[in-house]
């Protein structure tokens, strides 16, 4: 039986396909600044690949961690989360033998996403690795809100764009499962990669056979509602990245997306990373911090506006 997500509580995934954008740098700082909000919160080491959650907190390797609840000899994931130094903030870690994670096999993947739909607390913050495979989209797209970090080059812009456009693929095989045309029509993009991808289309296509079914799939893209992060912003031009980026999304991938916020770039932030203390703990005056607040206060914002939906 599928179970249902803790009604009270709010995941945030945070990916966006390509690595060294600031992911974990940004997820472990939202995650401890809602704590200092009084937010019961919980942080998940999601990238299995490349565990280091726990060092970016300036934390030693916890006695447990999320192989343990893969192998079975932890049964819950509730019982999985470890204090940290931080008010209000507790880690799942993925610290230990990554094989078992990497490779998750379906009803492990299944087993894992219920477990933590039922964490109860205020946020479940998701640190997901790079890459747009299956198990990160699936992790993406099960979350009340995707986060996507993006940088100003071209090929970071380009990796979101890829990322999300996998995320619909996804949608589109999980929502008509088993059926041959829409697997003959998403191979069709898969082996024309060169082809700007436009959700649109893919809504024609669809409804050119079975208009019932687009308008079921037009229904199931507004579920997904992506926010945006800049991160290292050295001038106005690259903040504006983050508009258009957004102004992208709504237009040619159809969703609901929302640029939320930027993250100069900040030496203190690399004196902190090379210390490993968050810079949201080790130093508020910065002016990362003062961005990761907004950031954080947006996500307060929207959490309160879309709760009774």
């Amino acid at each position: 039986m599928k179970q249902k997500k803790h009604n009270s509580t709010k995941i945030l995934a945070i990916g966006g396909g390509k690595g060294g954008v600031g992911k974990t740098l940004i997820a472990s700082n939202i995650a401890i600044l809602l704590g200092k909000y009084g937010k019961n919160t919980i942080v998940i080491d999601a990238d299995f690949g490349c565990s280091n959650l726990h060092t970016c907190m300036g934390m030693g390797k916890p006695d447990r961690s999320l192989a343990d609840f893969v192998n079975k000899r932890i049964p819950r994931l509730d019982e999985i989360p470890v204090p940290t130094p931080y008010e209000n903030l507790r880690l799942i870690s993925a610290h230990v033998d990554i094989a078992p994670l990497v490779n998750m096999h379906h009803g492990t993947k299944t087993r894992f996403i219920n477990s933590v739909k039922r964490l109860v607390a205020d946020y479940v913050i998701m640190d997901l690795g790079a890459g747009s495979t299956q198990d990160r989209t699936d992790m993406f797209l099960m979350a009340d809100w995707g986060v996507v970090v993006v940088t100003p080059e071209p090929t970071s812009v380009e990796n979101v764009y890829s990322f999300l456009k996998n995320c619909i693929f996804r949608m589109v095989l999980r929502t008509f499962k088993g059926n041959d045309i829409i697997k003959d029509i998403l191979k069709n993009y898969a082996e024309n990669p060169q082809q700007t991808f436009k959700t649109r289309q893919l809504v024609d296509e669809i409804e050119a056979f079975n208009p019932e079914m687009a308008q079921e799939f037009r229904e199931v893209l507004k579920t997904v509602r992506p926010l945006i992060i800049m991160n290292m912003v050295r001038e106005d031009g690259d903040r504006r990245v983050g508009q258009g980026l957004e102004d992208i999304i709504r237009k040619y991938l159809l969703l609901d997306a929302k640029f939320i916020g930027y993250l100069p770039y900040d030496t203190a932030v690399v004196q902190h990373m090379r210390e490993a203390r968050p810079v949201a703990a080790a130093d508020e005056s910065a002016t990362s911090v003062k961005s990761l607040k907004n950031i954080v206060g947006q996500i307060n914002f929207i959490n309160k506006n879309t709760k009774n939906q």
